[in-house]
């Protein structure tokens, strides 16, 4: 069940408890990936995300703690290890040497960099797919990476991907802007074929449903 709610300010701590949590879910077959489309791509996502406006049950609870605790650096290994076993059940072109997986560059602060580069280095690894972490640089200024307020495409730089097979890689689908941005720059560079990877999906419930 879940509930609207306006006024609950859910506290959610990073414990020590994630990578437990994480297998625990594996262990119960919960991280599984589920297809839908954006802008005429395949994509996946394996954990349903409902804002903390919404009260929900304790499993969406538990996939809420996956994604913070993730987004904060806990789970750097072990989510992408987790992600990338369930691989073949993408049911992409073979040989899998043929896809480099790369990221979404939304925000250009340190900690997510850090996540990225981590997240796509140990998923080549267990999928055996390769890494391509480096395909999408953000732009830098002075030695710094260039201002949010820059528009996505402007502040991005794309390497030797003509003819590739991508998977972009991002922490969370929301809206689809950024993936659709991204997916259509590599589209118009000569990529052979785009997929989007995403740990969850945001849910977003109409009042009318509730």
């Amino acid at each position: 069940m879940i509930e609207h709610t306006t006024n609950k300010d859910e506290d959610f701590s990073f414990s020590d408890g994630a990578i437990e949590l994480l297998n625990s879910l594996k262990e119960n077959l919960l991280i599984t990936p589920k297809e839908f489309e954006c802008n005429g791509c395949r994509c996946f996502y394996y954990f349903e995300y409902y804002p903390k406006r919404y009260e929900v049950e304790s499993i969406y609870l538990k996939y809420r703690k996956v994604m913070y605790d993730f987004t904060n650096s806990l789970l750097l290994v072990e989510m992408p290890t987790a992600l990338a076993q369930s691989f073949d059940s993408l049911n992409l072109y073979n040989p899998r040497e043929s896809w480099y997986i790369t990221k979404v560059p939304g925000k250009v602060d340190y900690c997510s960099h850090h996540i990225y580069e981590f997240f796509c280095a140990n998923y080549s690894k267990v999928s055996r797919i390769q890494n391509g972490y480096d395909l999408i640089e953000v732009k830098e200024m002075n030695g710094l990476p260039v201002s949010d307020k820059i528009p996505l495409l402007d502040r991005l730089d794309f390497k030797d991907i003509l003819g590739k097979r991508i998977i972009l890689f991002q922490d969370c689908y929301r809206t689809g802007a950024s993936f659709t941005l991204v997916s259509n720059k590599l589209r118009s560079l000569g990529v052979r074929e785009v997929v989007g990877l995403f740990v969850s999906k945001t849910f977003w419930i109409p009042d009318f449903v509730l």
